[in-house]
């Protein structure tokens, strides 16, 4: 599980301290984006003995990097997993976290416009609230994780005084009351089936942006390329032999990168029939309409068909591999982060 130890992962602590009241706030690069990893970091800290706080975006106004809900934790050597800003804040942040950590406290910071912090300003003018959990509880911590990692949505509340219950269900992510709720959803997975050097592009773009993988594919390279990358994989041997029972979940983006179009009917008729919240299907816009005829042929709906993103992507008739992974990846974030913002009231990639 990615983000699991206190240990930073990626690179150490760069010798860049500041030193207040004793208390030393590191400036770090780390890797934790993803809520599944700064709560992992969390559970990590508390168990090798480590006194950690939660730092949670409760409020924006104007521009900021994060939006609310967003997360950071902060432990008591001053490392932090994730981030709030672009350096704006985040050394500050550092320090009044482990200043919570030792008294107990909970904090209620406002960084940017009308913050009490007039030496510390966000480049964009807007400004940004967080909430400072120290010693958040375990319990609803691992809650949220086991949730998280069963790729079931729910929402962390969190009231005023620090008291955490976890809910099955994604709400706004808002003050509701006394209590700040802070939706999960699990980490976007992409399921990429196809052939080539478009099929590795995408992986690798979808890997550095901390997507779950899994690849379907009859092409040696490509499965040489999950098994080397330790992605999950499907070897795929015949159209006519497509498993129709894999069961795909409403975070999930299904792409279909095949120049042999063969392939596309058996696997996006699975596709369609799931709950997946992208399908998108390599090709020009000519072999797209013979492949809805297929589809139509084999019994799928219009209304179905219709659902489909092709040509893929949101550049027009990208002919490099590399291109077509970033067009592709930018319309999957743009689909999936529409839907955040229709369900949760702000956008968050």
């Amino acid at each position: 599980m990615r983000g699991s130890t206190c240990a930073l992962m990626t690179a150490p602590v760069i010798p860049n301290n500041v030193t207040q009241n004793n208390v030393t706030a590191h400036k770090t690069i780390n890797r934790y984006i993803h809520p599944l990893e700064v709560l992992g970091y969390i559970r990590g800290c508390q168990t090798n003995g480590q006194g950690v706080a939660l730092c949670i975006v409760t409020g924006t106004e104007g521009g900021s990097v994060r939006a609310p809900g967003a997360m950071m934790a902060v432990s008591e050597s001053g490392e932090m997993g994730g981030y709030m800003s672009n350096g704006c804040v985040d050394a500050d942040l550092a320090l009044q976290a482990q200043k919570a950590i030792v008294d107990g406290d909970i904090r209620h910071i406002r960084y940017g416009a009308n913050s009490p912090f007039k030496d510390i300003r966000l480049p964009c003018g807007g400004g940004i609230e967080i909430m400072i959990v120290p010693r958040p509880n375990m319990r609803s911590v691992q809650a949220a994780i086991d949730a998280l990692e069963r790729r079931s949505p729910s929402t962390l509340h969190i009231s005023r005084n620090g008291d955490m219950s976890l809910s099955g269900d994604l709400q706004p992510a808002r003050w509701a009351g006394h209590a700040f709720q802070a939706p999960l959803r699990p980490t976007l997975r992409l399921r990429i089936a196809g052939q080539g050097m478009e099929v590795l592009a995408l992986a690798d773009m979808a890997r550095a942006a901390h997507c779950d993988i899994t690849l379907e594919s009859a092409d040696p390279l490509c499965l040489d390329y999950a098994r080397q990358n330790h992605l999950p994989y499907q070897k795929l041997k015949t159209a006519e032999a497509i498993e129709m029972g894999i069961k795909d979940d409403p975070f999930t983006a299904f792409v279909i990168l095949f120049h042999d179009h063969d392939w596309d009917g058996p696997l996006l008729k699975q596709a369609l029939a799931g709950p997946a919240f992208y399908i998108g299907a390599m090709g020009s816009r000519a072999a797209h309409v013979k492949r809805c005829e297929r589809l139509t042929d084999m019994g799928v709906s219009a209304r179905e068909i219709a659902k489909i993103h092709a040509p893929i992507g949101l550049i027009p008739a990208s002919r490099d591999a590399s291109v077509l992974a970033v067009s592709i990846m930018a319309e999957i974030i743009d689909v999936w982060g529409r839907q955040s913002s229709e369900k949760n009231g702000h956008y968050e990639s």
